[in-house]
């Protein structure tokens, strides 16, 4: 039977976009369902930001109607520039200058529903900075004068979690434009699935300035003989955890798919506690224990001296990092060593604020050379040779796609998970850093040390 549609249900963690705002109050968008209130990220929005991101606006053209008393401007339909020929009117179209044409969307999205009840949770604001700057260009105080400076609070709602929605296009439809009688090769209609599948892969939206990242955690569909969202109603959410149901499953194997983002960026505790176990007995322990209690990066642990450690303080200062360098001889022929540099950027070069059991850690570590973690000879580890140890012993377990890397991503989860704020996980991490961050910079030392031994009970 010749499949008619191509229908799509997603799981990812997006924020909600804005209603009409209230005043100086911005609510995000809900909706009533099941008893309860539920954040959406709208259809609109969803579908605007997906022909976007695939390409398929680019070649939008617009046109206006001014024999009306308001402009309406609307999407240029004619003959020569139609649905066949013209991607961005693949999203449909109403044109009623001269003659009015109209043409449904082939493409068929759901609004994004939260997968949890709205807990509200406000934000306050003000506009301080630009009405001290124009306070102090023109004479005037903040305090005394602040309707003169335009001071100015707000606040809005924030709602950032899993969300879910569905998407269908219409394969029938697609590339046709029955208003002309016109329809695209088939290799066009591939192409504009194609862009669209690869814009729900890569989905990013903007929210107040803030760019989300909205790609799939959970997908599951494929091309149907039906046009309808085939899976809307039976993959549900519950506390972080997919509800695999027995409706789920049996729809999933009438020939559809299904795909999970492993992410390889949150180890939960009993992997952790497997993982460490898998390495008890080898020289590796020591640096995948170190490597959860630090977040550091691997070239930067394999070449981590003893002159870095600061065992009065308490505190790692990362001045090194160990990198498998290509050098071209004259010949064109690559040779590859093994060499000590400098971190890879100015953030990289930090200070990080040792735990006990770090401490612990590093106390009981013999001190055969300069390097702290070294083989039997005093020498650094080989970085080709930890990553194929790191393979070979994960190859035959239920982990075995996980990368060394990984360690680092658990480090800052479960830091955020208990209590984090992002700023003290950038610098923790030695991630670049945004201008407003640099009004903490003197009181995170402190607070770093604090947050840090949070991820004790993970090593004990």
């Amino acid at each position: 039977m010749k499949k008619k549609a191509l229908t799509l249900t997603v799981v990812a963690n997006m924020t909600s976009n804005y209603a009409e705002n209230l005043g100086n109050i911005a609510s995000v968008q809900k909706v009533f369902k099941n008893r309860k209130i539920y954040t959406i990220r709208s259809r609109e929005s969803l579908k605007n930001a997906l022909m976007v991101q695939a390409g398929l606006y680019d070649d939008l053209q617009t046109i206006s109607d001014s024999s009306k008393q308001k402009v309406v401007v609307q999407k240029a339909v004619s003959e020569k520039l139609n649905a066949a020929n013209c991607r961005a009117l693949e999203g449909g179209y109403m044109n009623t200058i001269d003659t009015t044409y109209i043409r449904n969307s082939s493409i068929y999205i759901t609004d994004a529903i939260s997968c949890e009840s709205f807990v509200n949770e406000p934000r306050f604001h003000n506009n301080l900075y630009l009405a001290s700057n124009y306070a102090q260009a023109n004479g005037l105080n903040v305090q005394n004068n602040a309707d003169k400076v335009g001071l100015m609070p707000y606040q809005y709602e924030y709602d950032k979690g899993l969300k879910c929605y569905s998407i269908t296009v219409d394969l029938e439809m697609i590339g046709k434009d029955k208003n002309f009688n016109m329809e695209a090769l088939p290799e066009e209609k591939a192409e504009r699935v194609i862009l669209l599948l690869n814009a729900i892969q890569n989905l990013s939206l903007v929210v107040k300035g803030n760019l989300d990242n909205a790609e799939p955690i959970f997908i599951v569909g494929g091309l149907s003989d039906r046009k309808t969202h085939y899976f809307e109603n039976v993959v549900h959410v519950k506390e972080d955890k997919l509800e695999l149901s027995e409706d789920l499953i049996q729809k999933k194997n009438q020939g559809f798919y299904a795909g999970l983002l492993k992410g390889q960026a949150l180890l939960n505790e009993d992997e952790i506690e497997e993982l460490l176990k898998i390495f008890k007995d080898t020289r590796y322990y020591n640096i995948i224990l170190f490597a959860l209690g630090t977040g550091m990066r691997k070239g930067e642990i394999l070449g981590l001296q003893w002159s870095d450690i600061d065992f009065e303080n308490k505190e790692i200062h990362v001045l090194h990092n160990l990198s498998h360098v290509a050098e071209i001889s004259e010949n064109g022929q690559k040779n590859y060593s093994t060499v000590l540099q400098t971190p890879k950027s100015n953030n990289s070069i930090r200070v990080i604020p040792m735990s006990n059991k770090i401490f612990n850690l590093l106390s009981s570590l013999p001190c055969k050379s300069n390097y702290v973690f070294c083989n039997e000879k005093g020498s650094h580890f080989d970085i080709k040779w930890t990553e194929k140890f790191w393979h070979n012993k994960l190859k035959n377990t239920n982990m075995k796609d996980k990368r060394f890397h990984d360690l680092r991503h658990t480090f800052a989860t479960m830091l955020l998970l208990n209590g984090a704020n992002l700023i003290q996980i950038k610098e923790l991490l030695g991630h670049s850093s945004v201008k407003i961050t640099e009004m903490y910079l003197d009181a995170l030392p402190k607070s770093k040390a604090e947050i840090i031994n949070k991820i004790d009970y993970l090593l004990n």
